[in-house]
């Protein structure tokens, strides 16, 4: 029965407009896209902020290293003086052992 009604009937025509479709096609791609862009924007702005203030570290340090002297590094001690403090050091073990006998 149903078939018999739609044989007289023609097919219904597609109403919607081709250019309309294909701009709302075009919209969703181009707000797809805006929304990765912003990700990707956002997430270059984080890491530069990041580099800015690692940069500004490392500049202190440098004016920091640059102006402050450094403490001299010890000189390293010679035999005479390890000898010395060898010969010290067993002394006072000697007496400690003496006294406490």
């Amino acid at each position: 029965m149903t078939n018999s009604q739609n044989e007289g009937q023609p097919e219904p025509a597609p109403t919607e407009n081709p250019v309309a479709s294909l701009r709302d096609e075009f919209r969703k791609e181009f707000d797809t896209l805006k929304a990765s862009f912003e990700a990707d924007l956002k997430t270059l702005k984080a890491e530069n902020e990041s580099l800015k203030s690692q940069n500004t570290d490392l500049q202190r340090a440098l004016i920091r290293s640059a102006t402050v002297p450094e403490s001299p590094a010890p000189a390293p001690k010679t035999e005479e003086q390890l000898y010395a403090e060898q010969i010290d050091a067993l002394a006072k073990k000697t007496l400690e052992r003496m006294c406490h006998q």
